[in-house]
């Protein structure tokens, strides 16, 4: 699964209501039946079009064009003397994907490790008409993680709208022409769990907002710090005081004014990854974000979480 994405909004101003969401981009990542690589990348704003390449550096690379069928998508690959080479069929919910020889006599099946793309998403109101482009991630252990974080995606990409409605002008010229773009690290991707954080950067001001996720595969859901300890563990002491010590000896080597930020900072953002708990400060413009790691040994006799607690056991 790809660990980065971007994504873009771009507000302008029309006197028109109404809502609606349109699929534009999307890129698969597997392999055909019998181990060879396949990357490919979709445009479907009206025209479809795009690549699709082979091996594992993508060495080999054709052009795509296709069209819409009941059930999905026939594209047509191209060599670059733009002779038909084979076609590739694949379904509305990209998990299922066949290519085949221009003659049809060979048909192989491809299995995609990752199903990722961009949305458009429009949020219109009497000031204000603002056009979303912002990744769309289906998890192919999973659907219901890519729905819940297009959630998380859409909740700020609407709170960016309604600051817009609030703050703007019924005058044209006084409207807001804003630019966001958020970042997507996934920090850990295990068969049980993913956990990671998306950042959220305004050039209307000096604000970046900071979002984590873990979410447990087996049980279809995201993990707060309740869930994730044992009940009958002070977890939030534990921290204050784990908190406390960190920022201490990072204080040690910081400037005057990294000093005064970093007493101020909560460290309240957290997610996993291999070696353990890391806690992450907002990001700051001047300083960037700081963070810091407890490892799974320090803690694990006191996490009842079943598929973290699991994660842990198999990396001993």
């Amino acid at each position: 699964m790809r660990i980065l994405y971007t994504i873009s909004f771009l507000f302008l101003s029309l006197l028109n209501y109404g809502q609606e969401e349109i699929s534009d981009l999307f890129f698969l990542e597997g392999e055909l039946y019998g181990g060879l690589p396949l990357q490919l990348s979709v445009h479907t704003d009206g025209e479809i079009y795009g690549y699709s390449k082979y091996g594992s550096n993508g060495d080999v690379e054709f052009t795509l064009e296709g069209e819409r069928t009941e059930n999905g998508y026939l594209l047509y690959e191209f060599n670059i003397d733009h002779s038909l080479s084979g076609f590739i069929e694949l379904s509305s919910d990209k998990k299922k994907c066949v290519w085949n020889s221009v003659d049809y006599k060979t048909n192989i099946p491809v299995n995609f490790s990752n199903r990722e793309g961009n949305s458009s998403y429009y949020f219109v109101s009497h000031q204000s008409y603002i056009a979303v482009s912002y990744p769309r991630v289906d998890d192919t252990f999973d659907d219901k993680f890519g729905k819940k974080i297009n959630s998380i995606i859409r909740n700020v990409a609407e709170s960016y709208g309604v600051a817009e409605i609030e703050n703007g002008s019924d005058l044209p010229s006084n409207r807001f022409k804003q630019r966001t773009l958020a970042v997507n690290k996934v920090t850990l991707n295990s068969e049980k769990l993913i956990s990671g954080h998306l950042t959220f950067y305004d050039n209307q001001t000096s604000d970046v907002k900071t979002l984590t996720y873990t979410y447990d595969r087996d049980k279809k859901e995201m993990l707060g710090l309740s869930q994730i300890f044992k009940k009958n563990f002070n977890y939030s002491f534990f921290l204050k005081q784990y908190i406390s010590q960190k920022k201490e000896k990072m204080k040690t080597v910081l400037t005057p004014l990294e000093t005064k930020w970093i007493n101020a900072a909560p460290f309240h953002h957290y997610v996993l990854t291999s070696s353990g708990l890391q806690f992450l400060s907002d990001y700051n413009t001047i300083f960037g974000r700081k963070s810091f790691t407890i490892p799974y040994h320090e803690v694990s006799s006191s996490i009842g979480q079943k598929s973290i607690s699991n994660y842990i056991k198999k990396r001993k």
